[in-house]
């Protein structure tokens, strides 16, 4: 497993497309959208965790996805208003907010990390925090393991 490191960690809430796809100019014109319909939201709590394991990552799930959800619909509403809403990406994907720790890189048996989860007393995290702006990323995997730069920051309620 390779962890995530701190700089890296974040919960992906929607995508918009490919960067040889979108424009610079589509860019701001989502970001603005974004901005009016985020605007009318407020900064909210979530809580993640405690984690889980499976073929590809270490995660910790967010435990109550709602207002995560509602923040979906916001921001798919403004690749809409700019796209048209058949122009939006992952619409109707099952979205399960999570927060990945480490990805796989090899083969590993899930009850064995499981366990040592268990033994380094890490099987019962839950993490809380507040969030109170969205940023919209450049997200590549071209070494190997993701890494993304920040666009814009969305604050939610301005």
């Amino acid at each position: 497993m390779a962890p995530v490191m701190r700089e890296g960690l974040h919960i992906t809430v929607q995508g918009v497309g490919f960067t040889d796809e979108v424009t610079d100019r589509d860019v701001e014109r989502i970001r603005n959208a974004a901005t009016v319909r985020l605007a009318r939201r407020t900064p909210f709590e979530i809580q993640i965790g405690p984690p889980t394991v499976d073929e590809e990552t270490i995660g910790l799930p967010v435990t109550d996805p709602a207002a995560l959800h509602v923040l979906r619909d916001d921001l798919q509403g403004a690749i809409a208003d700019v796209w048209g809403s058949d122009h939006v990406p992952e619409r109707g994907d099952r979205f399960q907010p999570h927060l990945t720790m480490a990805y796989s890189t090899g083969v590993a048996s899930i009850s064995d990390i499981d366990s040592t989860l268990i033994d380094a007393g890490l099987r019962e995290i839950v993490v809380s925090d507040i969030v109170v702006s969205v940023s919209l990323i450049d997200l590549n995997r071209d070494n190997r393991q993701y890494e993304w730069r920040e666009i814009a920051k969305v604050p939610l309620g301005t």
